[in-house]
């Protein structure tokens, strides 16, 4: 990591220090933390990776890559997600501006557009939109006349929801809602294909940020937990069993960091390396989750235990777009279409 990087990373630790523990991720279960984001914002934490030009705080995908990875650890509230490693590719991909303010992705197409004197008209509904509520601006993905478009909303009747990890998942209607048609972008087979690989990025980085924070945790309780007058840490059944955990976060962590710098690149080889980040990190999602609630027994589970802030999501974010056996099935897919004679460069490459 540059001397840059790990200094925003210092930056972001002490805000989420201060201003996210977990009595404030506990009280915006099934919500979000509006004030957690107006800290962000203010540091210009919710801008990185976009220009200056732009009216972001400039930086790389890398550099929003960390930001997002960190507010996972800290199982922060807020759509950091979407607005940092989405959006904004989106919008600069589809031609459309950046927009300031927590944003959210609407990626299934139950909406339709139809195109009339000066703008378009949009009628349906988008479920289990992530963050929907909160989102100064929907990117919705809405079926035409002509086929797929992309459109940059900000008007819809929201119909709240929420999912097994406490964030919002909400339905978004539009009935009958106008846009004009500088807002509206045609959307090619390749640009989806593109978008699926980019939630898998930034569903693996954030994995991999819950994972650390995992690790963490259990590190700390089998170190303070004492059984028979010593730390259940000593026993060499509970250590394997953190080696296990910490080879787990290890291995997602890396995955993520050499899947983000290969979509940073525009490496050819980018979609098996998110593809393969993406199965790992939701290998060792299943692996860690087990270890660490088996290690600190029924206390992990209770509402009051950290632990069940980043285990909650990584349940959740480990089958978001997808399961680990479809990532598993496309990546196979990908590594087949380049041939024999490039599969184990490909590999190599791509660290597969």
């Amino acid at each position: 990591m540059s001397d840059e990087r790990e200094l925003l990373a210092g930056t972001v630790t002490e805000l989420l220090t201060d201003h996210c523990g977990s009595d404030r991720v506990a009280a915006a279960d099934g919500g979000w933390d509006e004030a957690l984001w107006g800290h962000l914002e203010r540091a210009g934490l919710t801008g990185i990776g976009i220009g200056e030009e732009a009216g972001g705080s400039g930086g790389d995908l890398a550099d929003a890559a960390v930001v997002a990875r960190l507010c996972a650890s800290f199982a922060a509230p807020v759509p950091i997600a979407p607005t940092l490693l989405l959006a904004p590719w989106l919008r600069t991909a589809a031609g459309l501006g950046h927009r300031a303010g927590p944003a959210a992705v609407a990626g299934e197409p139950g909406v339709t557009a139809v195109r009339g004197a000066g703008g378009w008209t949009l009628r349906g509904m988008a479920r289990a939109v992530p963050w929907g509520r909160c989102a100064t601006g929907v990117l919705v993905l809405v079926s035409t006349a002509e086929g797929l478009a992309l459109v940059d909303a900000d008007e819809a009747v929201v119909e709240p929801g929420v999912n097994a990890a406490g964030e919002p998942a909400d339905t978004l209607r539009f009935d009958g809602i106008r846009v004009p048609d500088e807002m509206v972008r045609p959307v090619t087979t390749d640009l989806l294909e593109e978008l699926r690989l980019r939630r898998a990025l930034a569903t693996t980085v954030m994995l991999a940020g819950a994972l650390d924070r995992v690790l963490e945790l259990t590190r700390r309780y089998v170190g303070e937990r004492v059984q028979f007058g010593k730390p259940i840490s000593s026993f060499q059944l509970v250590k394997q069993k953190v080696a296990v955990l910490a080879g787990e976060a290890a291995v997602a962590g890396a995955a993520a960091d050499a899947a983000v710098l290969a979509v940073a690149e525009g490496s050819t080889d980018a979609a098996p390396a998110v593809l393969a980040a993406r199965v790992r990190a939701a290998r060792s999602a299943t692996a860690a989750t087990a270890i660490a609630h088996q290690l600190h027994g029924a206390l992990g589970f209770t509402r009051e235990h950290r632990l069940q802030h980043f285990t909650r999501r990584l349940w959740v974010w480990r089958d978001e777009g997808g399961t680990e056996g479809g990532f598993q099935e496309e990546l196979g897919r990908v590594l087949a279409e380049r041939g024999a004679a490039d599969f184990w460069p490909t590999v190599v490459r791509a660290g597969t």
